[in-house]
């Protein structure tokens, strides 16, 4: 293994977004085990969550439960995640466990995501912006603005990056990041904010301050997998694994893991 890790985090939270169902529990089999193919995998959780892990035969390298995590008693899911790489010094992949990685993937930037969830300079259609001004710019205007004007001059939503897949070559800037972000945010007013504003867009925000070297493995999601050559993309990501019309392009997915990576039991 080269010094990168693959670090996952997770909470078990009361109202869970999306089911826990089988082909949750094989995509994040084979998300684990094509990840531990070149890095050493790693999960950051809570000991109830790391224990589910286990009964689900997924095994890390190591596994670390957070007191952060453990104590969290919020209903923002990318709390634990943000937890998680605070608490990591080495380099890393930070990976859902609905993303798989097809081959090592090699960056020569300090971060590099997957993909942009938002680009409204080239996707600006109704439905887009709609979901832009819910999910990012009204909960910052409404509820953050304020605490952060002397960081984050100039708030611009043109882009988000998706955090399905995120690689630090340099940890500590992550690090310094969301400690300052969740220093700042009060308890209460951190429970009203988006967890994707929280999570993807404020560090970002931040990372464009700072001008750091920021880098994606593709412009835009790899999807059509059903049309485009397996393995023509480095990385698959299932966000939609539960939704009945893409039941197909899940299956071919899965068919195709397995073909590569051996059956999960």
């Amino acid at each position: 293994h080269n010094q990168m890790k693959a670090i996952y985090s997770y909470k078990i939270f009361s109202d869970q977004r999306k089911p826990l169902d089988k082909t949750f529990w094989k995509l994040a089999a084979y998300s684990v085990k094509s990840a531990s193919k070149y890095y050493r995998t790693v999960l950051y959780s809570d000991e109830e969550s790391g224990k589910l892990f286990d009964r689900h035969g997924i095994y890390f390298d190591e596994y670390h439960i957070l007191p952060e995590i453990e104590n969290y008693k919020g209903r923002v899911y990318s709390v634990p995640k943000i937890y998680a790489m605070i608490a990591e010094k080495e380099p890393y992949i930070h990976l859902d466990f609905d993303s798989v990685i097809l081959e090592e993937i090699i960056s020569t930037h300090t971060i590099t995501y997957a993909y942009t969830e938002v680009d409204l300079i080239n996707l600006a259609g109704y439905a887009r912006i709609d979901y832009v001004f819910g999910g990012y710019v009204r909960p910052y205007r409404d509820l953050l603005v304020d605490i952060f004007k002397d960081d984050i001059i100039y708030p611009d939503f043109n882009i988000v990056p998706n955090h399905s897949f995120l690689m630090v070559k340099n940890p500590t800037i992550v690090r310094e990041i969301y400690k300052r972000i969740l220093s700042k945010i009060p308890a209460d007013i951190l429970e009203e904010v988006s967890p994707t504003l929280l999570e993807q867009c404020l560090l970002y925000l931040y990372l464009k301050e700072n001008q750091t070297d920021i880098g994606y493995l593709s412009w835009y999601s790899a999807e059509k997998f059903l049309e485009r050559e397996f393995g023509s993309y480095k990385f698959i990501h299932l966000p939609f694994y539960n939704e009945p019309e893409k039941k197909e392009e899940v299956e071919f997915v899965l068919k195709k893991l397995e073909e590569q990576f051996g059956p999960i039991e």
